[in-house]
């Protein structure tokens, strides 16, 4: 089903948002912006939930012209003007978190003006504000090199003979700017790389790394040697010693980074750590969840107050593969409310379904995930194939084998998946669904008859590769 546009942008929006836009909507009195204001009052009372609006808009047609008969091209008009306005609002929102930037608009204004006086105290005052922080962030850095720009524009143009470093300070902050930046973006492309195995071009940096050693040391910068430890980590990935730096530096120098870059800078760490897990080890599957510990205890992990149903999740996986399950249990609970709003219900199902699944409560499982809605293809599939778990476990082959026939309908139809996530989806349920064929009949089997079927479907799902939840079908095999 085709998703609409208007309606992802309106789901993401928090409701002192929703209030904003609508005072922001009054501006405007022309008769086109109060109907394009009622579409957006008769839509926004279904917020955040706007699976639950069924694309009726003959409804919303009827609600603004009463009487007339639906015209399609009518209401897609004012759909779109009211996505354009709430595109101008995000823009305008963007504007205003930008204070650095926000300051070079003002000298630019000013410069073109021609207020010389005003220019030079507003300039000077700007500039001896942000220099008292020690240190700088890359929009502060790009803030101070578009100030010097300005200044060095309006030195120019005032043609006065006298010394002014404007050029000289504008140079150093674009370079500073640019090192921090590189660094950055090389660190970024590592992670892709490793996570998503693509082949980014990434030439000559090695080799630019090694020109610019000594301006990156000569400008005792926070934030590029945290970048350039970082960097390092991936490219040792398997020696502790530069994880263990990395850690220091980032627990250390967290809080001088804006929320979101802090946020960006665990995610590096906590992929080293995944890696490592991927490759059975117990030592950073702990570190993982003391990552995540120390996140939810400096307050980090969250943005604008909100936990992100993704993390949410994660951290639950990581409680359970430790048993911590009474952690787990609290951590559910106590953070339920600060999960965003639109996918706080069923994350939380969700989670408590996979604890109790790994407390081998399977019935008690299956009552959560039957609370789970599926409004997001994520859930679906991840509450699907966990169903699978559970009935396997509970030894009722026939849900077994009609919720495998199910989800292989289901994802063989679905086009919101990636190729490789869907194949891999399909491996594994063509693997439970031959594990529990084989289980079911053990019982008729000689042990020796038992064995060859055992050892010759292991040799084929083996033989798969690319497979969902991989470990636990050969766990199960074994068993």
């Amino acid at each position: 089903m085709k998703v609409n546009k208007l309606l992802q942008i309106l789901r993401s929006f928090s409701e002192e948002e929703i209030e904003e836009f609508e005072s922001y909507l009054s501006l405007t009195k022309s008769e086109t912006s109060h109907k394009v204001k009622k579409v957006f009052q008769l839509l926004t009372a279904y917020h955040p939930r706007y699976e639950l609006f069924e694309d009726d808009w003959k409804s919303i047609f009827q609600e603004i012209w009463p009487g007339r008969s639906f015209s399609p091209a009518e209401m897609r008009n004012k759909q779109s003007l009211l996505k354009k306005g709430l595109l101008d609002f995000l823009a305008l929102r963007e504007l205003e978190e930008r204070q650095h930037e926000k300051e070079a608009f003002i000298l630019s204004q000013l410069r073109k003006r021609g207020l010389k006086d005003v220019f030079e105290i507003e300039a000077k005052r700007m500039r001896k504000k942000k220099m008292q922080k020690s240190i700088q962030t890359e929009a502060a850095l790009f803030g101070l090199y578009r100030m010097a720009d300005e200044a060095n524009i309006f030195f120019g143009q005032s043609q006065v003979r006298k010394e002014d470093d404007s050029l000289q300070e504008k140079l150093d902050y674009l370079e500073q700017y640019f090192l921090r930046v590189r660094l950055r973006e090389a660190c970024e492309m590592l992670n892709r790389k490793q996570l998503l195995n693509t082949d980014l071009k990434n030439d000559f940096f090695e080799e630019w790394l090694k020109v610019k050693e000594n301006e990156l040391n000569n400008f005792k910068d926070p934030g590029l040697e945290v970048y350039l430890q970082i960097y390092r980590c991936y490219k040792f990935r398997d020696d502790p010693e530069e994880y263990l730096k990395m850690i220091e530096l980032i627990r250390n120098s967290h809080s001088f980074f804006p929320a979101s870059e802090a946020k960006a800078i665990f995610r590096h760490a906590q992929n080293h750590c995944i890696r490592h897990i991927n490759q059975g080890s117990r030592f950073f599957l702990e570190e993982l969840f003391r990552l995540y510990q120390f996140q939810l205890s400096q307050e980090i992990i969250f943005q604008e107050g909100l936990l992100d149903h993704s993390d949410y999740k994660n951290i639950v996986t990581v409680a359970i593969r430790l048993e911590e399950f009474e952690w787990a249990e609290d951590f559910i609970q106590h953070f339920r409310e600060r999960v965003e709003p639109a996918y706080r219900d069923n994350v939380y199902q969700f989670c408590q379904a996979n604890i109790f699944e790994a407390k081998g409560a399977y019935t008690a499982a299956i009552g959560f995930l039957s609370k789970v809605t599926f409004s997001d293809v994520f859930y679906e599939i991840s509450s699907r194939l966990l169903l699978l778990r559970m009935y396997y476990k509970l030894r009722d082959w026939e849900g077994l084998f009609y919720s495998t026939g199910a989800l292989e309908r289901f994802l063989k139809r679905s086009q919101s998946i990636s190729r490789d996530r869907k194949s891999a989806h399909l491996a594994f349920v063509w693997a439970i669904r031959a594990l529990g064929k084989l289980m079911e009949k053990r019982e008729s089997l000689v042990p020796k008859e038992f064995e060859r079927k055992r050892s010759l479907l292991q040799e084929k799902i083996l033989a798969k590769g690319n497979m969902t939840q991989l470990k636990w079908v050969v766990d199960e095999l074994n068993a």
